[in-house]
This record gives C-alpha cells, sequence and structure tokens, in this order.
C-alpha cells in the first residue's frame, strides 16, 4: 500500500512491503543436478534442425568477418 504524507515542500510515498506467501511454484525454483554440458544438449530438443544449422552458418560468418577485419586493421594500423 502506499500513501502520500505532506510535507513542508513536497510531497513524500511511503510504501509498505507484504509478505508473499509460500505457494507449490515455489518447487520450480529448485535446481536440479545436471552439468552444463547436459542443459546444451537439452537445447538441441528445444529448436529444429534448420535453425540450428542457420545459426551455425551465421556465427561462422560473423567470426570469419571479425577476424578479416581485425587482421585488415592490424595491417592498416601498421602502415
Amino acid at each position: 500500500q502506499q500513501s502520500i504524507v505532506p510535507t513542508t515542500s513536497s510531497s513524500v510515498v511511503v510504501s509498505s512491503i507484504e509478505e508473499i506467501p509460500a505457494t507449490d511454484d515455489d518447487d520450480d525454483l529448485v535446481v536440479e543436478d545436471e552439468t552444463t554440458l547436459e542443459r546444451i544438449i537439452a537445447l538441441k530438443e528445444m529448436f529444429p534442425e534448420t535453425i540450428r544449422n542457420t545459426l551455425g552458418t551465421i556465427n561462422s560468418t560473423l567470426l570469419n568477418t571479425s577476424k578479416l577485419a581485425y587482421d585488415k586493421g592490424r595491417s592498416a594500423a601498421w602502415w
């Protein structure tokens, strides 16, 4: 709840914190015992192969373009 407390120069908003009761949804916050590798492998099930292949191609192209730009930038800076 919020209430406005008048003062001499301006108003101040005062709020109180309400306690949220625990529910069964809190079980979702429990971290399961799985490794990072298992989580990455599980991501394969979430995305179709065509999307994974497209993202892989974009990633490779971006990496190669970045390397080329870095190499050309170094060469240009040397001269």
